[in-house]
């Protein structure tokens, strides 16, 4: 079956050009069923989206699952992925400006 899968994991509407917490995983396993991308200005704009490995830290280059992809304007994008993500893992987000809103849902371990 199609379409948003989960439970409200996160949302946040970023600070432009500035590194966020969307998801900081607080039990055994997550899985980020959908996360989805949301431009709600008049123009296009550019957004990051980065899976750290371990507690919330500086993001590497390595960690980076998009970087300065473009989403146009009045627009929703759906990331075609899910994320698999243990203890600790965190999801960070940038977009460089703050009409961009990140929204995930997924499904927790207890």
């Amino acid at each position: 079956m199609a379409g948003i899968r989960g439970q409200r994991l996160a949302a946040t509407q970023v600070v432009a050009d500035t590194d966020t917490l969307l998801y900081a995983c607080d039990v055994a396993e997550t899985e980020m069923t959908d996360l989805v991308i949301c431009n709600t200005g008049s123009v296009s704009h550019t957004f990051r989206l980065a899976h750290i490995e371990g507690a919330i830290g500086t993001v590497s280059l390595e960690d980076y699952l998009e970087y300065d992809s473009t989403i146009e304007a009045n627009t929703t994008y759906i990331w075609p992925r899910s994320l698999y993500m243990l203890e600790d893992d965190t999801v960070m987000v940038r977009a460089d400006h703050a009409d961009v809103v990140f929204s995930a849902r997924g499904l927790r371990s207890e």
